[in-house]
């Protein structure tokens, strides 16, 4: 199985080329193609969250509880008092990196749903909406990004499956390019959650 250097150094790699793409060709600023690589790294790192230790679910935890605070002051720091702005604030940072945490560790299991292609369009859609006031191309860019660096990730874990001097897989092959975890319950709910969100993405 590749290990979390490996996963990031070839999302970061997508991130590079992506960037440059966009950039070139009119998509993004440079600080958008820096953004760009950031999130792809990111990205190659969330499929990795549901495993209760080590650096991934760290990474993305942290990146969550920097983002979602600064969208809540972003939206609301014209129409509340600014120390409700700051609560508000510091509720959402610890509520993103130590509660989403402990759920995170009761509910999932490594190689679970995680790893899977429609939890990489969930998260390319959340990303899509936390972008809410670039411009359509840009948001365009930050979304591939992310979802170039989570299937990357997933892709990686499929080649690592396969012992290719023995023509033979591993009993990980297909546990991570797949469209559904093995509870019926959980991919209906998560297919229910991105049409849902596909409709906000939509409107927004």
């Amino acid at each position: 199985m590749a290990d979390f250097k490996a996963h990031t150094s070839l999302g970061a790699l997508w991130g590079v080329v992506w960037g440059i793409i966009a950039l070139l060709t009119g998509l993004c600023s440079f600080m958008g193609s820096i953004v760009v690589l950031f999130l792809a790294t990111v990205g190659s790192a969330i499929p990795d969250i549901d495993s209760p230790t080590g650096r991934p679910r760290e990474l993305v935890l942290s990146f969550l509880g920097v983002m979602l605070p600064v969208v809540v002051f972003l939206n609301f720091a014209k129409d509340i008092a600014t120390e409700n702005i700051l609560i508000a604030v510091i509720i959402t940072f610890f509520l993103t990196r130590y509660l989403l945490e402990h759920i995170l560790s009761l509910w999932t299991v490594h190689r679970g749903l995680w790893h899977s292609i429609p939890v990489g369009i969930l998260c390319a859609e959340i990303a899509y909406l936390l972008f809410w006031d670039a411009d359509i191309k840009s948001r365009f860019v930050y979304t591939t990004a992310v979802l170039g660096g989570f299937l990357s990730h997933l892709i990686l874990d499929e080649m690592y499956s396969v012992k290719i001097l023995e023509v033979s897989a591993k009993s990980s092959f297909g546990t991570a390019l797949k469209f559904k975890s093995r509870s019926k319950t959980q991919s209906t709910l998560l297919y229910v959650i991105i049409f849902s969100l596909g409709a906000i993405c939509f409107l927004f």
